[in-house]
C-alpha cells in the first residue's frame, strides 16, 4: 500500500494535469486561435495577442507534445500499478480478491481524474487554462519539441499514406458544423440563428435555377410598348422590376424599374417607348451557383438577372432578394400575397405548393421523397415519375408517400397533396 501511495498517486496526478493541457490546447487550437483577439467582448485584446502571437506557429506542436506525455504518463502508471500489485501479491501475501479490488479502485480514480475531470474542465474552460499557462511552455517547450519528433515523423509518415484531400470517407468540416449546429442546447443557439447557419452552408450548393422566378409566372413588357401604355400594366402587377422583351419572352433586351416609368411620365414622356429607358441586364445559366450569382450582380450593379436554358431561352428571372433569402429566409412585405407553400391538413397530410423544392417538404413534413438533379420541385418530382402531366385528382405512391393532384392545368401542377400511406408513419413516428 506504501508503494500504492508513493508510485500510483503521483502519476495519476502528474497524468490528470498534462491531459487537461493535451484537452485545453487542443479544443483552443481547433476553434482557431485568431478569434481570441477578435472577440468585440474582450476587453483585453492588445495582452492577449502579445501573449499568443509567439506560440501561434508552435501550437500545433504543443498540442501533440502534451498529447505524447499524457500516454507516456498514463502508460507509466499502469505499469506501476502492474509492479505494485505483483509485489503486493508475493510480499505481501494479498489474496486475489484484495488485489482485484486495489486494480478496480485505481481505475476507476484513473477514470475520474485523469479522464472526465479534464474533459469536463477543458470543455468549459479551455481558453482559459491555455492562456493562463502559456508562461510554463517557456520553459518546457523546446524538451517538448525534442520529445516528440518521433511523433511528428509518424503523423507526417501517415498523413502521406492517408491524405487529408481524400474526404469522400470522411466527414466534412460543414458535416461537422452542421453536427455543431444541430446538437447545441437552445440556449447556445435560437432556432433562426440554426437555420440561417445551416442556410449558409447550403449557399454555395444553390443554383440558379433552384430560386429563380419561373417563365410561366413573369410578367413581362413588349420593348415597343408605350409608357403610357406600360404604366396600366404596371399598376396590375404586385412587381417593382420587369423585364422588357422584343416579340416574345425568349428575346428579352433589358429591365425596367417602376421608378423610372414613373420618372418618364411625369416629365410628360408617356409616348416614350419602353425599349428608350429599359436597363442592361445580364444573362446566366441554370446551374450558376448564386454565390456566383451575387458576385455577378455586385459587379455588375444591378438587381436582377435573367436565367437561360441550355438552348438560350428564358428559363426565368432571379432577383437580389431571391438570394438574400436563401440566407434569411422569406422576406414578405405589404404586396406580397402571403400563400404558405406547405399548409398542413392533418397529422399525417399537407396540401404542397407544386413549386415547392423537395428538400423543403422533406424537411417540413418528414417525408423521405426523392431528390435528383432532373427536377428541383415536389411537381417536377411527380413529373420524372410519370412521365406525362397527371390529370386532376391523379395519384402515385413514392417511397411510402402518396402524392394526389389538386389543382392545375393541361401544362401545368399548382396544388399537390401529400399524405403518408400508413397514417401511423407521421414525422414522429
Amino acid at each position: 500500500m506504501h508503494l500504492l501511495l508513493t508510485i500510483i498517486l503521483p502519476l495519476l496526478l502528474l497524468s490528470a494535469i498534462v491531459s487537461l493541457l493535451h484537452y485545453c490546447y487542443d479544443l483552443t487550437g481547433s476553434a482557431s486561435l485568431s478569434r481570441l483577439w477578435h472577440d468585440e467582448k474582450n476587453h483585453e485584446i492588445e495582452p492577449i495577442k502579445k501573449r499568443l502571437a509567439p506560440w501561434v506557429p508552435r501550437w500545433s506542436r504543443l498540442t501533440v507534445g502534451y498529447q505524447a506525455m499524457s500516454i507516456v504518463l498514463q502508460s507509466l502508471t499502469f505499469i506501476g500499478l502492474g509492479i505494485v500489485l505483483t509485489h503486493a501479491r508475493h510480499s505481501d501475501a494479498m489474496n486475489l480478491a484484495k488485489l482485484m479490488g486495489i486494480g478496480i479502485g485505481v481505475l476507476v480514480v484513473y477514470g475520474l481524474l485523469v479522464r472526465f475531470i479534464p474533459r469536463a474542465i477543458a470543455n468549459a474552460y479551455a481558453d482559459r487554462v491555455s492562456l493562463a499557462t502559456l508562461p510554463i511552455n517557456s520553459l518546457f517547450y523546446w524538451p517538448i519539441a525534442l520529445a516528440t519528433l518521433p511523433a511528428f515523423a509518424i503523423r507526417n509518415g501517415l498523413s502521406k499514406i492517408f491524405p487529408e484531400h481524400h474526404t469522400e470517407s470522411r466527414p466534412s468540416t460543414e458535416d461537422e458544423i452542421l453536427s455543431m449546429v444541430e446538437h447545441s442546447k437552445d440556449e447556445d443557439l435560437e432556432e433562426g440563428e440554426r437555420e440561417m447557419i445551416k442556410s449558409a452552408l447550403e449557399f454555395g450548393d444553390t443554383v440558379s435555377r433552384e430560386i429563380m422566378t419561373p417563365r410561366v409566372d413573369l410578367v413581362g413588357l413588349e420593348a415597343s410598348l408605350p409608357i403610357a401604355e406600360a404604366a396600366k400594366i404596371i399598376g396590375d402587377a404586385n412587381y417593382s422590376r420587369f423585364p422588357v422583351y422584343q416579340e416574345r419572352i425568349d428575346e428579352i433586351s433589358g429591365l425596367v424599374h417602376v421608378k423610372d416609368v414613373l420618372a418618364v411620365l411625369t416629365n410628360g414622356g408617356k409616348h416614350k417607348a419602353l425599349a428608350d429607358i429599359a436597363n442592361d441586364i445580364p444573362f446566366v445559366p441554370e446551374q450558376m451557383p448564386i454565390d456566383d450569382l451575387l458576385k455577378l450582380m455586385q459587379s455588375e450593379k444591378t438587381q436582377c438577372a435573367v436565367v437561360v436554358d441550355e438552348y438560350g431561352g428564358t428559363a426565368g428571372l432571379v432577383s437580389i432578394e431571391d438570394i438574400i433569402e436563401e440566407l434569411v429566409g422569406e422576406i414578405v412585405d405589404k404586396f406580397d400575397e402571403e400563400h404558405p407553400p406547405i399548409r398542413a391538413l392533418s397529422e399525417c397530410a399537407w396540401l404542397v405548393d407544386a413549386r415547392t423544392p423537395i428538400d423543403e417538404v422533406n424537411e417540413e413534413t418528414g417525408m423521405h421523397l426523392p431528390e435528383k438533379e432532373e427536377y428541383d420541385s415536389l411537381g417536377g418530382l411527380v413529373l420524372h415519375a410519370l412521365g406525362r402531366i397527371p390529370a386532376m385528382g391523379e395519384s402515385l405512391d413514392l417511397n411510402g408517400t402518396r402524392i394526389t393532384i389538386r389543382k392545375g392545368t393541361s401544362r401545368q401542377l399548382k396544388s399537390l397533396e401529400v399524405a403518408f400511406r400508413d397514417p401511423a408513419a407521421t414525422a414522429g413516428g
